[in-house]
């Protein structure tokens, strides 16, 4: 699936299913395709719900395509969009990064584009933390359980995440007990999750730590919201620039989900490094020079907003998470393979910069009941994948040799 934050020429299909009833298609286009008429329709339909105070549809309007071959082949897809990125517009920002990210003004180009983008999505916070659905009239809902990337990651790997699919959290406090508990869940059923018993007492510790933590570390007025429009693979590939560095398209947003504004942060690949081996000091520097070109950005929307309200100063909010340490939290819930480094190297010394044997020790112990149990399960879970390992690579050998 592709998701294109600058829309053209696409299309949307929608195909839900209930149990026992036959399958939905509903088919939607952009609104600036469709004909004349349909299209003033449509925006006559927009300034009538904006003056009466009634919901706004999207741009997307509804139709029937007349041959039914056109999505003939889709029936087991849920949403695709679809535009082509000409070379023209723009390349990867990857095929420059590592040659461009030390030149001081292609930097501030992308971070002012960047800061533009997360000030336009706090612009219009969502009711709830979930993923966005469009209902049959056209409406934007948040009715969906928030699909971030480690999710989909986990559940490739057939971890469950006990998160339905029509679940979606009104506090930022449910949303992270489940999302813990989605690292808890990889923990138990990955069969290669620990190597030995230190490190089984080590990866309980970090989880049980994970859990008492987050109400220190985020600020609890930001508990009900707002919520924000939040992508969780902002990685350079899926960032399409031109020679000087502006944005041009977004792609791949379909893990593109509403959370609590306090894990809207800068992206932690600033010092071209994996999200567990960031150094602060170095990260530091790049981060605020990003923070510069997000003040400048907000100081000149707040003065072409002027209308006298309070706007939410996205800034402030992205230092105090720098400080409170939930920059590094909302890394290592997004993160099932790196949050123990992330853990022990930022948010521990936090808390205790000492008695790391004592908290190896004590802390496993209150992850669950009968901890010895669980522990013994995981070393029988290792020793039997090694077993099954070497099995099917002398199999394979065998067979290759033949």
């Amino acid at each position: 699936m592709a998701f294109l934050c600058r829309p053209e020429k696409w299309y949307v299909a929608n195909k839900s299913r209930s149990p026992g009833k036959p399958t939905n298609t509903r088919q939607f286009t952009l609104l600036g395709c469709m004909p004349l008429f349909s299209r003033y329709l449509w925006l006559m339909r927009r300034k009538l719900s904006s003056w009466l105070g009634k919901p706004v549809p999207s741009n997307y309007t509804r139709h029937q395509y007349s041959n039914a071959i056109s999505f003939g082949g889709l029936a087991d897809i849920g949403y695709i969009l679809v535009e082509f990125v000409d070379e023209t517009q723009g390349e990867m920002l990857s095929n420059t990064w590592k040659e461009g990210r030390h030149d001081r003004e292609l930097r501030t180009t992308l971070f002012r584009d960047l800061s533009r983008i997360f000030l336009s999505l706090c612009r219009s916070p969502l009711p709830r933390i979930g993923s966005l659905t469009i209902d049959n009239y056209g409406f934007l809902h948040v009715a969906n359980r928030p699909l971030s990337v480690e999710i989909q990651q986990l559940e490739n790997e057939g971890i469950s995440t006990d998160i339905p699919r029509d679940y979606t959290y009104s506090t930022a406090d449910s949303y992270v007990i489940d999302m813990l508990g989605a690292h808890d869940n990889r923990f138990r059923q990955q069969p290669n999750a620990v190597n030995n018993l230190g490190d089984c007492a080590y990866q309980l510790s970090v989880l049980t730590a994970m859990r008492t933590v987050f109400q220190s570390i985020f600020n609890r007025s930001f508990r009900r919201g707002p919520f924000v429009l939040c992508f969780t693979d902002l990685h350079q590939s899926n960032i399409f620039v031109d020679a000087q560095w502006h944005i041009k398209c977004l792609v791949d947003l379909e893990w593109a989900c509403s959370r609590p504004i306090e894990m809207m942060t800068p992206p932690f690949w600033l010092t071209d490094k994996g999200v567990d081996e960031v150094v602060p000091a170095e990260y530091d520097i790049s981060r605020r020079q990003f923070m510069e070109a997000l003040v400048t950005e907000e100081e000149l929307s707040h003065r072409e907003k002027d209308d006298g309200s309070t706007p939410l100063c996205l800034s402030e909010i992205m230092n105090r998470t720098w400080e409170s340490g939930a920059f590094w939290y909302t890394m290592g819930i997004s993160s099932p393979s790196g949050v123990f480094t992330i853990f022990s190297n930022h948010i521990k010394p936090l808390f205790c910069k000492k008695y790391d044997e004592e908290f190896g020790v004590v802390m496993p112990f209150f992850f669950e009941k009968n901890v010895g149990g669980i522990a013994g399960r995981k070393l029988a879970d290792k020793a039997k994948y090694d077993k099954d390992l070497r099995y099917a690579f002398e199999h394979c050998t065998d067979y290759l040799s033949e």
